[in-house]
Order: C-alpha cells, then sequence, then structure tokens
C-alpha cells in the first residue's frame, strides 16, 4: 500500500479520536500490513468503502473500550454494553471514515461509505476480492481500539 493511501487513514483516525477522547493521550502502534484478520473483541464496526478505492473499514475494540469511549462521548456512566453503546461506536466509526475521505478527496481520491454495522467477530467472513489489510493500533487510556483497513485487489 502507498503513504498516499495510508497516511489519510491514520491521520483521520488520530485526528478524530483526538477530538473525541481530549483526556486520553492517543498513541498510533506500529502499522502492519496482514494478509489474515484477527481481532481484539467480539463485536466489529464494519462500514464499507467504494469508488477509486473499495474495501472495508474495519473497527474492533474490547467491550469494556467500547463502553469507555461512550462514556466520555456521552459525558454519562454506563456499566454496562447497551443500544447507547451501540449508537456512539458507529457514530465514532462514521466520524474517522468520513474524515479519512476528506483527506483522500484533496489527493484527488473519490469514494463513498455505507452506514457503519455492528457484526460479531465469530461471524465475519472476508470478501474473496481483499488481498491486504492494512492494521492501525491506537493506544488511549480507555484501552486499545484497531482500525483495519481492507482493500480490494
Amino acid at each position: 500500500m502507498k503513504a498516499d493511501i495510508i497516511n489519510p487513514f491514520v491521520t483521520g483516525a488520530l485526528s478524530v479520536l483526538r477530538q473525541l477522547l481530549p483526556s486520553s493521550e492517543i498513541k498510533q502502534g506500529e502499522l502492519s500490513i496482514k494478509k489474515e484478520y484477527s481481532f481484539l473483541g467480539e463485536q466489529l464496526i464494519i462500514i464499507n468503502f467504494f469508488g477509486d478505492l473499495e474495501g472495508l473499514f474495519i473497527f474492533d475494540m474490547k467491550e469494556e473500550t467500547s463502553i469507555k469511549v461512550s462514556e466520555i462521548m456521552n459525558s454519562t456512566v454506563l456499566n454496562l454494553y447497551n443500544g447507547m453503546v451501540t449508537a456512539t461506536i458507529k457514530e465514532m466509526a462514521n466520524m474517522i471514515a468520513g474524515k479519512a475521505i476528506s483527506y483522500l478527496r484533496e489527493s484527488g481520491i473519490c469514494f463513498d461509505i455505507s452506514t457503519p454495522e455492528i457484526i460479531t467477530a465469530s461471524s465475519f467472513s472476508a470478501p474473496e476480492k481483499i488481498t491486504k489489510i492494512l492494521h492501525i493500533p491506537i493506544d488511549t487510556k480507555v484501552g486499545r481500539i484497531v482500525i483495519n483497513i481492507a482493500l480490494s485487489s
């Protein structure tokens, strides 16, 4: 994968997370290209993208991290995973994807995205045309968030 494709995703994710989690130190882990998926949590947020680039954004975090992110974003205490957590995490994923789109459009690369959906990791099946997965781990004080960018060949 080329840097002009990778950088907008990384920059977009870091920018949005710094806005949404202002009291948390956001640290990018080591980027890697993978051929297989391995996930932190049981639930994934999936956003399809299509146009000049095609593939998937796959947002992955543990349930406890989802709850803590949702508590910060909603300024409330949530002790369990519920509909508010689901909606909040989907919105976070949508904001990160939207920021990446904006950066890529500045480079002349245009694509659209689907509505975020949550699926279980055990039910996830990658499309056959996916050949590379950019693995972007991001550490926050509330837990690790991993963004996988799976591009079609």
